[in-house]
């Protein structure tokens, strides 16, 4: 307990006060009686949203606050830690944000508290600005970067913030956009996640699990086919690392400055941003033969033209295109080794255009379908070995592959 102070009787009236649902409000108006001012000055803010709490003094607040609940309500013994979390922050695993105080940058738990009166804890200092999320994040003044072994952190001029470690007797240099790139690949690899139960927390956390894959990591073949993000793309002297279904991209000689998965989920993710990307503008040049809706509201993705004719294109069309040409027999001959969403998109254009009409499908699971309102019926137009399915409105929904023609369309016939 902190040193003695003097019983203020504003305090002491406050604390009086039994709030026995939340406990949260109460025990925050004894907070000088556990806590000495140094310490709150430096461990503990008002926000609009309720009460800030440095990670270094969590554990000791919550066992205070044990203590106090427990004579508070007269109870034989003390609720667990575990409970009380939940009490107090509505969940046992809070998200762990930062504060930044000038210089400072303190992380830390929001405990959430409805209608917090600043007035009445002027005791504590107050922060006006919003929090930073952890999940996403990762602030070159975090404290933990001073204590990890063998870690050094700086700030580099173009690179921003850069991590240097030791992986495999060699001196390795991380981006920090490379770690959060890493962060967000991993959670969405489910047997990563299992063996790496920290990738669930801040970005943080996910320096060690980096660590332990880099040392497994070996560089990718030149030969090898990548679905490429597509702010790759005009890079030149590219180099990869790979470890698993990961693939670490590296601009300079032992400067990593990204990472991207190669999983079914996580490349689907990195397709469906780039198309994003396209839409708007900032992937660079327009997509050869495929006119992209400038809206990410537009029901369709865009259109093709040919000849005299324009079709719409259903966003489930081009997934399904997609997911064909990423498996390695087919892409090795369709795109080039290293692909983005731009080839996929023109790969897709250049494919429907030269389909043609057919009257019965064959050899693929979907049957043409006969409705009653003729703009509803799917009529297929073939391209070798692709077929597309298109409505009554000139849309093209489906895109699939014949089970029993091998053969690839166009030029592309081998």
């Amino acid at each position: 307990m902190a040193e003695e102070h003097e019983k203020d009787p504003e305090i002491q009236e406050l604390g009086a006060v039994d709030h026995v649902e939340h406990g949260g409000t109460a025990f925050l108006a004894n907070l000088p009686l556990y806590f000495s001012k140094p310490e709150i000055q430096s461990y503990f803010r008002t926000t609009s949203l309720g009460l800030f709490i440095h990670e270094e003094v969590l554990e000791r607040f919550l066992k205070l606050y044990q203590t106090w609940l427990q004579q508070k309500t007269n109870a034989a013994s003390p609720k667990s830690v575990t409970k009380c979390m939940r009490r107090l922050f509505e969940t046992e695993q809070p998200v762990l944000y930062y504060l930044l105080d000038g210089n400072r940058c303190l992380p830390g738990y929001l405990m959430p508290i409805a209608g917090l009166r600043r007035e009445q804890h002027q005791h504590i200092p107050h922060y006006g600005a919003n929090l930073l999320d952890t999940a996403e994040y990762l602030h070159p003044r975090d404290p933990i970067l001073q204590t990890i072994s063998g870690l050094k952190a700086e700030m580099r001029p173009h690179y921003g913030l850069v991590l240097s470690l030791t992986v495999n007797g060699r001196l390795q240099t991380i981006t920090g956009d490379a770690l959060t790139d890493f962060s967000k690949t991993a959670r969405e690899m489910p047997y990563l996640a299992a063996e790496y139960p920290s990738l669930a927390g801040p970005v943080r956390d996910a320096i060690s699990p980096l660590v332990d894959l880099l040392h497994a990591a070996r560089s990718v073949g030149r030969k090898e086919r990548l679905l490429m993000p597509l702010r790759y793309r005009e890079q030149d002297k590219l180099r990869m690392l790979r470890a698993g279904p990961l693939v670490f991209v590296m601009q300079e000689p032992e400067i990593i400055v990204g990472c991207f998965g190669t999983s079914v989920r996580t490349a689907q993710r990195v397709f469906r941003e780039d198309l994003e990307r396209l839409r708007s503008g900032q992937g660079g040049r327009r997509p050869k033969g495929f006119e992209l809706s400038a809206s990410r509201r537009a029901p369709f993705l865009g259109r093709i033209v040919c000849g005299k004719a324009a079709f719409l294109v259903d966003p489930r069309a081009v997934l399904q295109f997609f997911h064909f040409v990423r498996r390695a027999h087919l892409s090795a001959k369709v795109l080039v080794l290293r692909y983005t969403a731009l080839e996929v998109l023109e790969t897709f254009a250049l494919f429907f255009a030269a389909a043609k009409p057919e009257q019965q499908t064959r050899g693929h699971a979907a049957q043409k379908r006969t409705r009653s309102n003729d703009k509803q019926t799917i009529r297929y137009r073939r391209n070798g070995a692709w077929i597309f399915g298109v409505d009554g409105q000139n849309v093209i929904r489906q895109c699939l592959m014949s089970a029993r023609t091998g053969a690839l369309p166009g030029k592309f016939r081998r």
